[in-house]
């Protein structure tokens, strides 16, 4: 995916492209932008965790970010752990879809014992 396409300029995203991005070009997306926030608060790269292999159960967990951040940053200290999601089926505003997300079932009563177990590992660690 050339990085050109989706910028006007440097540092700066169409959103209007953002909404089209499959699940491979999102991912990359945002690893390229965790690399270059890590890098600017004096983070190695190796911080990031994030695999490109958009197609297998990952436990609900697609990226993680470990370090000790001492900078005014997106990211904290310890560990902030990501999911990314792209295309237009996904509808964040929607209970129904958020819990179908979290807990396998649109319709599910919410409880930590049948959250994805990674998002239920990274709780028990009070990660983010």
């Amino acid at each position: 995916m050339p990085a050109v396409s989706l910028m006007t300029a440097v540092f700066t995203i169409k959103k209007s492209v953002l909404k089209d991005l499959n699940a491979e070009e999102a991912t990359r997306l945002f690893r390229g932008l965790l690399w270059c926030e890590v890098r600017r608060i004096g983070l190695s790269p190796h911080n990031v965790v994030i695999s490109l292999d958009t197609n297998v159960a990952d436990g609900g967990i697609d990226a993680c970010v470990t370090g000790n951040v001492n900078a005014d940053s997106i990211l904290v200290k310890g560990t902030t752990r990501y999911q990314v999601k792209a295309g237009h089926r996904f509808k964040p505003w929607q209970l129904s879809a958020l819990k179908k997300e979290l807990f396998g079932k649109s319709t599910a009563k919410p409880s930590k014992k049948i959250l994805a177990p990674e998002i239920r590992d990274c709780l028990n660690k009070k990660d983010r």
